[in-house]
């Protein structure tokens, strides 16, 4: 699997001449096997959490769902996070209410 983190930072306003009103620090982590990629975010400012986001094929990006969990990219997607010291993970589960923990993989 291969693994590309970039590092964001989106300011509101976009324009650095105006006063910022808010800022959000974030890496997004792109977990690559073969055509399978997976999304995962991590806010600076909870340097524990890490939330997994969405899965793309080719140029469409797909929300995820519990049957996502039960792949093998997904549970390395997992145990790298860790790795890195993300122990607090979560799922945008487009079935269900929004950000789901992810307890365990399947």
């Amino acid at each position: 699997m291969r693994v590309d983190k970039t590092h964001h930072v989106d300011r509101v306003p976009p324009d650095l001449n105006e006063v910022a009103v808010a800022s959000y620090v974030y890496d997004l982590f792109r977990f690559c096997e073969g055509d399978a990629i997976l999304v995962a975010r991590s806010y600076a400012e909870r340097p524990q959490q890490a939330h997994f986001l969405r899965r793309e094929v080719g140029s469409a990006q797909i929300g995820l769902t519990v049957q996502d969990t039960r792949t093998p990219i997904f549970a390395a997607a997992v145990a790298y996070l860790r790795s890195a010291g993300l122990t607090e993970l979560e799922l945008l589960n487009v079935e269900g209410e929004g950000y789901e923990p992810v307890l365990f993989v399947t």
